[in-house]
């Protein structure tokens, strides 16, 4: 491969990765993305390595198609960038996951787990109230009858 076509593929993929690929889009996409983004955030609120995955997937995408819902310019960087309000939607998301999640898994006062056990989680029994009986096998039972 010669040195033109090398650049020209380089240039090619940083305009895909860099560049403002998603930007063109109609602005219907672009709010598509960001539902895709909130409810992949809501779905990422009950952990699991591809609810997080496709929860940053989305906000990657958001990043790049957010065009159309920049609002003001917090933040200038250079002439041509700077922070919008679009741009925080993804830092957001991430830290209301990120809090859910912690206080999903946090002990809750009574000493028991978090209120919605996760799949896999090993089932502690519940504690017995002192008006309940002790289990008894049958062994005891037919013991105690003789």
């Amino acid at each position: 491969m010669d040195a033109g076509a090398l650049d020209a593929t380089l240039a090619a993929v940083s305009s895909m990765v860099v560049g403002d690929a998603l930007g063109d889009l109609p602005a219907e996409v672009q709010a598509g993305v960001l539902a895709l983004a909130l409810v992949s955030a809501a779905w990422a609120r009950r952990g699991g390595r591809l609810r997080v995955l496709a929860l940053g997937a989305c906000c990657l995408m958001w990043s790049r198609a957010n065009h159309a819902f920049e609002g003001a310019v917090l933040h200038t960087v250079s002439h041509d960038h700077g922070l919008t309000v679009a741009d925080l939607v993804p830092p957001a998301l991430v830290a209301w996951v990120s809090l859910a999640r912690r206080r999903l898994s946090r002990p809750l006062a009574d000493g028991g787990g978090s209120p919605t056990p996760t799949v896999g989680a090993p089932r502690v029994p519940r504690p017995r109230s002192r008006h309940e009986a002790p289990p008894t096998s049958s062994r005891s039972t037919e013991l105690a009858s003789q």
